[in-house]
């Protein structure tokens, strides 16, 4: 889905450049000039919605560059979290509560050794997924409110600087911070599928033990 609007927007864009005669630095004066309370408004309160986050954390990146971009990123993550939370026991005011819902997030702890932290930590940085499925599932199985805000915000966070890195990267060129950047990015999937080998084959010899007993 991002993939497409973003896709979407550059054809766009690239149209109307070669149609009207726009070049690249007006482009880039219009971006950079643009006022600030509008990235930061779509920021914080669309992708809550449903919108795709990635698109604004490229413009992000490309208005404000990559410590400032990140530095918004990281506050607006922490709003939507916030936001979703909200939602979340707003909209469970109007229904009974639902004790097998909420014994999804206990059952799903119990079986990654109770470790809540790790598990949401490692749920925020998981790619592939909408970003509001992966705001809002983990408050439908009925998570805690203080993990959910420290450690799924955190997980979000990395990947956002990382788009954000991107647009800044694309608008300004390459520099220093945006080669550490992807550096890190890229040794983090690396560990990140190193860990999950291990625990699929941490499971595997969970499962094999009982078997062998009998």
């Amino acid at each position: 889905m991002a993939g497409a609007i973003l896709a979407t927007i550059v054809a766009v864009s690239v149209y109307l450049t070669f149609h009207y005669d726009i070049t690249w630095e007006q482009v880039k004066s219009t971006v950079q000039n643009a006022p600030a309370w509008i990235f930061l408004v779509t920021l914080v309160f669309l992708p809550p919605l449903g919108l795709p986050l990635s698109i604004f954390l490229f413009a992000v990146g490309a208005r404000f560059g990559l410590v400032l971009g990140a530095t918004v990123a990281c506050g607006a993550i922490i709003a939507h979290h916030l936001i979703s939370l909200y939602l979340i026991r707003y909209i469970s005011g109007f229904f009974s509560s639902n004790q097998n819902q909420k014994g999804l997030w206990q059952t799903l702890e119990k079986k990654s050794g109770g470790n809540s932290s790790k598990l949401l930590f490692l749920w925020g940085l998981l790619p592939g997924l909408p970003y509001v499925v992966k705001l809002y599932l983990p408050l439908a199985m009925g998570v805690k409110a203080s993990p959910y805000l420290r450690w799924n915000s955190a997980g979000h966070v990395i990947g956002a600087i990382l788009f954000v890195s991107f647009g800044d990267a694309i608008f300004e060129g390459v520099n220093p911070g945006v080669v550490i950047v992807i550096i890190l990015g890229i040794a983090l999937s690396i560990g990140l599928k190193i860990y999950r080998d291990r625990l699929k084959k941490n499971g595997g010899k969970q499962k094999a033990t009982p078997s062998e007993a009998t």
